[in-house]
């Protein structure tokens, strides 16, 4: 099936020179790989790979068989997608990158945060309790927890 996915996609004749060399150190192999494709073709090859591994995958632990042409139109579809995002990345909207902030309560009151946490497995449980007041002095503040194994 592998090798009908290759035969398949564009430009398959300079990715299957690749695959020729017969050199048994994967490092090296690679490294000429990575060296001697032009960007995209490059990308092809992993994305085919990768594409190629999943269906085999599939084939393996679901018993199900995807034909090399339908893995094909994946590759080419991913890439286009990649395409796509790569042409115009001003357009990519960032999300706000603010830091969570500390809200004050009002004046006079002492704002409490509190967490805790349980480890089902072993019924270990935790919690803590930490105090501001407005001018974020901290008052005070308590942990407890429990080991008990019952």
């Amino acid at each position: 099936m592998a090798k009908c996915v290759w035969v398949l996609s564009k430009g398959w004749w300079n990715t299957f020179a690749i695959f020729r060399n017969q050199d048994q150190n994967p490092r090296a192999w690679l490294a000429e790989v990575i060296s001697s494709l032009p960007r995209e073709e490059l990308m092809r090859m992993v994305v085919t790979m990768w594409a190629t591994w999943h269906a085999k995958r599939k084939v393996i632990y679901e018993k199900v068989f995807q034909s090399p042409f339908s893995t094909r139109s994946f590759v080419e579809r991913y890439m286009a997608d990649l395409a796509l995002s790569e042409a115009h990345p001003e357009n990519v909207k960032r999300a706000a990158t603010s830091s969570p902030r500390w809200i004050p309560p009002p004046h006079g009151v002492a704002k409490i945060n509190v967490d805790a946490a349980l480890l089902k497995s072993s019924r270990l449980a935790s919690a803590a309790a930490v105090a501001r007041d407005e001018a974020r002095c901290f008052p005070g503040s308590i942990g407890c927890g429990n080991t008990r194994n019952h």
